[in-house]
């Protein structure tokens, strides 16, 4: 009971001091910046691994055919896409009318012309029936000055020799991610097929992809992934977690710096009040044991509390990054904006808790000075 009594006390000593408020933001400001960046940075690592997974290459790439849920044949060429002034080297993939089902298409809007549907365009049985239609991107139409309706030539490398195709601008697409925009265009698979473009087969995999990829090969299969075909883009996507992850640690060594500082101006302004305990009674063991666990009670919460605001931001923000997004500000053309807000809990826990455990330590160790205040301090 008496150890309870004076747990009681060094809280309420604890909650009075004029500095706990300075304690309680620094942690809140701390969690909820660490929460919401590690947030925006997966969210949109996720979301430009999705945008080359849906539109790049799946999440895997068989060669050949193969059939099997989630699976799409396709072929794809490097090309030369010519404009009424400019060239650009493009990579030309050759799909049928079911490639866009409606999960694919939440990563990409397309206007087409006169409202024509995708299946129309996609669709191209007889190279003299008429001039086959092709998607481009946003970013290629502004480059290359095509707008819908317009004529373009595609040069196909085939044969050692090189092949031009006389194609209508059918639709322009955006998937709000210039780097993948400035080279991708649609064609119906007919087209690609006539040149001998290889067949390959795009799976898209709910799930792991590297046992997916595994049991494949096992198989016989020829197989890659999408981190392979864009292991540039998956290695920055990786470095860019670890990178800001790392930040955050550094942040948090920092930060148990001004913890210490707290917990030992704490001390230092409750000496008498410290005395008197040790005066009916109280330890040095039993004094720091309620100071620690005091400590750590408001630090959790005030951790807890910060990262929750720091999550609900994420979601608030979400539209603003939409206007961004559609701005067409040249400074933000090459990030991705539009991009579904996935919370790494996982990665969110494991920085808080190291965040936590550098405050306890530092604040455990300045705390140590208790035991430097003397019962007959209080007679001074």
């Amino acid at each position: 009971m008496r150890h309870e009594g004076f747990s009681y006390l060094i809280g309420k000593h604890i909650r009075k001091d004029k500095h706990l408020k300075d304690h309680i933001l620094l942690l809140v400001l701390l969690s909820m910046l660490l929460s919401f960046s590690l947030i925006f940075v997966y969210s949109m690592a996720d979301g430009i691994a999705d945008k080359y997974a849906y539109l790049g290459s799946g999440h895997l790439t068989v060669k050949g055919l193969y059939s099997g849920v989630g699976d799409y044949p396709v072929r794809r060429s490097s090309a030369l896409l010519y404009g009424t002034e400019k060239t650009a080297n493009v990579m030309v993939k050759g799909v049928g009318n079911e490639y866009f089902f409606p999960r694919r298409l939440q990563e990409i809007s397309i206007k087409t012309v006169d409202g024509m549907d995708l299946k129309s365009i996609l669709t191209y049985q007889n190279r003299n029936a008429s001039i086959p239609q092709i998607l481009i991107s946003r970013t290629l139409s502004e480059k290359l000055k095509l707008e819908l309706g317009s004529k373009a030539l595609i040069v196909i490398p085939s044969g050692g020799s090189f092949k031009p195709v006389l194609c209508t601008i059918g639709g322009i697409y955006t998937s709000g991610y210039e780097e993948l925009d400035a080279q991708l265009i649609f064609c119906p698979i007919t087209i690609l097929q006539q040149y001998d473009c290889p067949l390959e087969t795009e799976m898209l995999v709910d799930g792991d992809v590297r046992s997916e990829k595994y049991r494949l090969l096992e198989n016989g299969y020829s197989v890659t992934a999408w981190y392979e075909t864009s292991s540039a883009i998956a290695e920055n996507l990786k470095t860019s977690q670890n990178v800001i992850t790392g930040v955050f640690l550094v942040i948090a060594l920092l930060a148990s710096y001004f913890i210490s500082e707290f917990s030992a101006t704490l001390v230092d302004n409750r000496k008498k009040e410290i005395a008197t305990l040790k005066l009916l009674g109280a330890t040095d063991a039993s004094l720091y044991v309620s100071y620690v666990a005091s400590l750590f009670r408001i630090s959790i919460r005030s951790l807890v509390v910060g990262t929750l605001i720091g999550i609900t931001l994420s979601y608030m923000v979400k539209p603003l990054l939409g206007m961004l997004s559609a701005s067409g500000i040249p400074a933000l053309q090459y990030y991705l904006l539009s991009f579904s807000i996935r919370v790494p809990f996982a990665r969110i826990f494991f920085v808080l808790v190291f965040l936590l455990i550098c405050c306890m330590v530092s604040a455990s160790l300045a705390l140590l000075r208790i035991r430097k205040i003397q019962p007959i301090s209080l007679s001074d």
